[in-house]
Formats: structure tokens, sequence, C-alpha cells
């Protein structure tokens, strides 16, 4: 986070502490969260500036952007508008999960001329979905679903699926007169569906 002009606390989920900061050559503050707190999932991280000069109240009492920066979480499937800063945030998020395949499995699928269709439910605007790094399906609008079964292998399947939203939560953050749809993210349900592939003449 940037300078403060005044005395700070930093609440994580409620619990309140004085944070341990460190400043750069760029005049930044740090705000170093003792790994007790650190947690995985979504949490709320407050801040409470006390003793701030007159004429400095509000987003004033910092006098530089405040910036996040965003390491590997758990993040619950729906709008990521909706879960505080991400109201604004404009790209894209990761979402992965593995599955494991054995051969057995594997054997029926070709035995049946079966397939595994992914499917997505619902996403907010546009997805990539990979299969151990190997690109699957690139997705724009509904229905939100492929086959996945060329890129299965015995053993873990990692699935990822690279989510984009709109510029419409960057817009804002800045006199604009769009204003468009910010709901973001995969909403789900998220399924794994064993289909025999349909018969041609």
């Amino acid at each position: 986070m940037p300078s403060c002009v005044g005395d700070y606390t930093v609440f994580v989920d409620g619990v309140e502490y004085k944070p341990v900061t460190v400043t750069d050559s760029d005049k930044i503050v740090r705000v170093n969260i003792p790994g007790t707190l650190r947690k995985q999932e979504v949490v709320t991280v407050a801040i409470r500036v006390r003793n701030a000069p007159w004429g400095t109240d509000g987003g004033a009492v910092f006098p530089d952007p405040i910036k996040l920066r965003c390491g590997k979480g758990v993040i619950s499937l729906g709008n990521w508008a909706a879960k505080g800063v991400l109201e604004t945030y404009s790209g894209g998020a990761w979402y992965r999960k593995t599955i494991r395949m054995d051969a057995k499995e594997l054997d029926v699928l070709k035995a049946t001329q079966g397939r595994i269709r992914l499917d997505l439910g619902h996403v907010t605007a546009s997805c990539e979905v990979r299969i151990n790094g190997k690109l699957a399906a690139v997705l724009a609008a509904s229905p939100w679903c492929c086959d996945i079964t060329p890129l299965l292998a015995v053993g873990d399947n990692e699935i990822s699926v690279l989510v984009l939203n709109t510029l419409a939560n960057h817009y804002r953050t800045i006199p604009s007169e769009y204003r468009g749809d910010n709901r973001s993210g995969l909403f789900g349900p998220v399924r794994l569906l064993h289909e025999k592939r349909e018969e041609r003449n």
C-alpha cells in the first residue's frame, strides 16, 4: 500500500494488528501480514486511519494509488466482481482442478466410443480451457462445453480454465459513459459428463 499520512491499523477478517512495514526507495509502504493470518481463501482486509491532519479525510490519507499484489489462493465459483476490490478488476483469473483417470476408465471410453465432456455451466465473459497444459477449447458463448477426451491421460489430469471478463469493471474507476455489465467469473455448476458419441451414417 502507499504511504499514509496518519496512524493506521490493519484488520484481517476482523483481527486487528499493527503491521510491520518496510519502506523502499519509491516511498511505498508494504504491509507484511504475519504467516498465522495468511489464508488461501478470500479474506476481508480493512484499514483504519487515525490522527490524520485536518483536510485529509477519506481517500486523501493515501497520497499515492493503492496497489494489490495477489498470489495463488482459493475463490468460490460465482461473481468475482462481488468480492471486494475485484469489483474494478478487468483481466483474467485461472481456475484449476485435478482429476484422476485410471487405465480401465480410459479403456472403457475407447471401447464404447464414449467421451468426457466438460460442462462449465455459465461463464462471463469468455474462457480458455486447457487439459494438462494443452489447449482444449476457447469459448465465447453458451453452451460452455467442450470435449476433453483426447487430452486425458492415465493418472492425474489438471483441468485449467482461464476466465476473462470485459472492460466494464475497469471503467468504474475512471470518468466514462460506458456502463456495461460487470459480472465476472466462472459461475458453474461445473460437471464432467460421460457421453456416448453420436453415430453418423
